[in-house]
């Protein structure tokens, strides 16, 4: 039935064509020059339809009707075929019914936007990359930079930039922060205009502020150290000034309390400088264990020595 319908459509379009032209040069309203045939008439066309639509009041209008369907077809001797579609049941369409891709143009044979038939689309480009075959490429291209930007009313303003000296970047145009997300507004990882990155938190203070377990094979964490305990003029506590410290404060000196500990928390260096302080004040009391230990050790030596003379 529609090969039918689509046949008579052909035939009563070309009736109709055949029928206003020798109509319109009968009555003056088309002309011929050389090969060319040109209307006269300041009014619409209507092909398959007495009523050409012009709700807008177009200056000039050309509508092509058909009952369910029609459409307008360009094409040329070596088998492209572009054209307007109009479909009951389907959306309007434009595009090529060959196996060519769709090349819009603005300008005479200005290029801005090619479709290709695998489905990818090319703004600046009329072969959209897809070296490594992905199901559907978006490819905006320019020259020596281009880039792809997203805006809202209130001035946020995100986007991705290429460009030609520089690293590709994604991120924010405007002064506002950019936050990663996986899942539809799941914020995982925020960038601060400042420079601080957060994850698990949106409004880092610091240059990596994470709200959760970090698991690494190796951390370099480069700081002071605390060899200066070594030093010849280092003030060593006593072991009875330490132990009065702890019944007093119950925590060792220069170490923060518990209390502290949740309240502010820990520099991760600063409190590994202060352990190794503690370590190395810890190897020099047992130094000096050691030395009191030998001397008794010889003292006793000589008592017993003295004991079996006599």
């Amino acid at each position: 039935m529609e090969t039918i319908n689509r046949s008579g459509f052909i035939c009563m379009t070309f009736t109709v064509l055949f029928l206003l032209v020798s109509s319109a040069l009968a009555d003056g309203e088309w002309a011929t020059e050389g090969g060319n045939i040109y209307s006269t008439n300041s009014g619409n066309i209507g092909i398959g339809t007495t009523n050409p639509d012009n709700a807008q009041s177009w200056n000039r209008v050309l509508n092509l009707h058909g009952v369910n369907h029609a459409k307008i077809l360009v094409t040329e001797s070596n088998g492209v075929k572009t054209g307007i579609f109009s479909h009951h049941g389907y959306n309007g369409k434009i595009g090529t019914e060959s196996n060519h891709n769709l090349t819009f143009t603005a300008g005479y044979w200005n290029d801005v936007m090619t479709l290709t038939t695998a489905g990818n689309v090319g703004i600046g480009t009329t072969n959209p990359d897809n070296a490594q075959s992905w199901n559907r490429v978006l490819n905006l291209h320019g020259v020596n930079h281009a880039k792809i930007l997203v805006t809202e009313s209130n001035g946020v303003k995100t986007g991705i930039f290429s460009h030609h000296g520089y690293n590709g970047k994604i991120g924010t145009e405007s002064n506002h922060n950019l936050t990663f997300t996986a899942g539809y507004w799941n914020d995982v990882m925020t960038l601060t205009t400042a420079g601080n990155v957060g994850i698990g938190t949106t409004a880092p203070q610091s240059k990596l502020a994470v709200d959760g377990t970090i698991t690494a094979k190796e951390i370099k964490v480069e700081s002071g150290w605390s060899d200066f305990v070594f030093d010849e003029d280092y003030d060593l506590a006593s072991l009875d000034e330490v132990e009065s410290f702890i019944r007093e404060n119950k925590h060792l000196p220069d170490i923060p309390s518990a209390g502290e500990v949740a309240h502010q928390g820990i520099s991760v260096s600063q409190m590994m400088a202060k352990q190794m302080q503690k370590i190395e004040e810890l190897t020099l009391y047992i130094i000096e264990q050691n030395r009191k230990i030998k001397k008794l050790e010889k003292q006793m030596a000589n008592m017993i020595g003295s004991d079996n003379s006599d």
